[in-house]
């Protein structure tokens, strides 16, 4: 086990640090047969370093920006490695925020700090996979021009809000697995702790025993569904994902599943409000 730090939450009246969710965009994706955008075709072989654009890219602010929300995907690598991402501008990390198998598809969710000029760069260990990273939020910086924002707030111990799974507790999700195509609303707001003017979420979401290979999506309520993916998984996998979720104005979001049929728990560490 292996444990990396990247940052912490303290209160401040202030405008640094305030967190907005968007609606999630794709930003990067270095595969030939993706619409084109700022990475299409870069290669990815072991070494190599990926650098994007954040400010100003997928409804990021061009000033005033952070850190950004990205989830990152490495899909289909000819053999085992990891990734690392940084600010540009910084020496190349000692950690890793991704790591995967040989012809795997997995993601990850990390809250990325950006430099001056908006960028971020992406160390490429080992293998060589096709790389996609989605944003759905950012943090403003000191001194930002932004007057609206949500600060963290913890919960002291993590809620179960939703198990589609028989279970002996029974709750809003039981018996409710989500099948191909199909889309399952959770309500979170009002929900134990989570109080009702919550703008986001802060959740961990597991699919589970799925009957086929696919991927879930977290979104909010009554927006559209977005091109993008929280949770890859193969056939019968346990697989988590951690990501801040943007609720939508009824206080709940939708998780979204693309084929087979899985079911899926979601857990409620924390909120902005």
């Amino acid at each position: 086990m292996i444990i990396d730090v990247a940052g912490y939450c303290e209160p401040a009246p202030t405008t640094a640090g305030l967190y907005t969710g968007i609606p999630e965009q794709r930003i990067c994706d270095t595969r030939v047969s993706a619409p084109v955008n700022q990475c299409t075709g870069k290669e990815t072989t072991a070494g190599r370093v990926l650098a994007f654009q954040l400010a100003g890219q997928g409804g990021l602010p061009a000033s005033g920006l952070e850190a950004a929300v990205v989830d990152i995907t490495a899909i289909d690598s000819p053999g085992f490695g990891h990734l690392a991402l940084a600010p540009a501008s910084v020496p190349r990390p000692e950690t890793s925020n991704l790591a995967f198998g040989a012809g795997e598809v997995v993601e990850n969710s990390v809250l990325m700090p950006v430099d001056s000029s908006g960028n971020v760069a992406v160390y490429v260990a080992n293998g060589a996979p096709a790389i996609v990273i989605d944003v759905s939020g950012y943090f403003t910086s000191s001194g930002s021009s932004a007057t609206e924002g949500a600060e963290f707030a913890p919960m002291a111990n993590q809620a179960r809000i939703c198990d589609t799974r028989t279970a002996e507790v029974s709750n809003p999700c039981t018996d409710k697995a989500i099948g191909p195509g199909q889309t399952l609303t959770v309500a979170v707001a009002r929900i134990g702790d989570v109080p009702a003017d919550a703008s986001a979420v802060v959740r961990n979401i597991t699919a589970v025993g799925s009957t086929t290979g696919g991927f879930v999506n977290v979104f909010p309520a009554g927006q559209s569904l977005p091109a993008t993916s929280d949770v890859n998984f193969a056939p019968g996998e346990a697989v988590a994902g951690m990501a801040i979720a943007t609720v939508g104005r009824s206080g709940s979001v939708n998780i979204y599943n693309f084929a087979g049929t899985t079911h899926v728990v979601v857990d409620i560490v924390g909120w902005y409000a």
